[in-house]
């Protein structure tokens, strides 16, 4: 008589299927790329459903800066112009009433650490954006050249030092090709460009590491988009992530989620 549990094994494989019966965790975990402009961070979670296909969960992490320095140095050089018209001009004059009216209640939280409604506040968060607020006030209460200067000085200086993260999720079939010795996915061609997407996924055989190749191809690299931007202006790019993290500096002071 076949025993209770090897019938419940052979029944699984009949309702589940063979690919689930199959399936097999793939440790994979963590790479990133020194090829993109921005940090570029991925994370596998992968489980073959057959000898020769694996489906990976992918999440993303993207850490930008919030600015070009060429958009910085541009807000900079108009703002230098005239800085008091510029504080009009961005409606920051209409904060000013609040902002004069609750000058002395803020000096207060700043030393207390106790905010209006009696409760602690976070000193940290409040105390990043402390200077912003008092170069501000200082406007409203005194609108000179050299006020709305100082405010619009510290502004570049914080948006140079901002960065933006964004994190995204997706997911991927990968085949085996057994004359490469990898795993290899492809999606597309998609959008006005015909783009292909190719990854490659490889094991180092004497640490067991994996490495990781996106490659984006144009089938369509000719002609124009919708928005008036030639398709030759975003050309193919390769991507090599690597289990070998680096620590970067990108003066990411302040950080902002990006808008999805």
């Amino acid at each position: 008589m076949r025993p209770l549990i090897g019938l419940l094994t052979l029944a699984a494989v009949f309702v589940l299927g063979p690919s689930t019966a199959f399936a097999e965790q793939v440790e994979i975990g963590h790479v990133e790329t020194n090829d993109d402009t921005a940090i570029n961070w991925l994370y596998f979670q992968c489980r073959k459903t057959t000898g020769t296909e694996m489906r990976c969960d992918i999440f993303q992490t993207l850490i930008i800066k919030k600015k070009t320095q060429a958009e910085i140095d541009a807000e900079r050089q108009e703002a230098a112009a005239d800085p008091l018209a510029e504080f009009d001009n961005n409606d920051f004059a209409d904060g000013c009433k609040p902002l004069v009216e609750n000058a002395a209640k803020m000096e207060q939280v700043v030393k207390s650490g106790i905010g209006v409604d009696g409760k602690p506040v976070n000193k940290r968060i409040f105390l990043a954006g402390w200077p912003m607020l008092r170069a501000m006030t200082e406007v409203c209460k005194n609108p000179t050249r050299e006020t709305a200067g100082q405010f619009f000085k510290l502004m570049a200086d914080r948006d140079e030092r901002s960065c933006k993260v964004h994190n995204s999720y997706s997911q991927s079939t990968f085949t085996w090709n057994y004359q490469t010795n990898s795993w290899t996915s492809q999606e597309g061609p998609n959008g006005q460009c015909g783009t292909i997407v190719v990854g490659t996924l490889t094991q180092d055989p004497q640490n067991h590491f994996w490495r990781y190749v996106e490659k984006h191809l144009r089938t369509n690299p000719d002609g124009t988009l919708l928005t008036g931007q030639s398709r030759k202006q975003f050309p193919e790019t390769t991507m090599n992530y690597t289990w070998q993290t680096t620590s970067t500096l990108e003066g990411c002071d302040f950080i902002e989620s990006y808008p999805d």
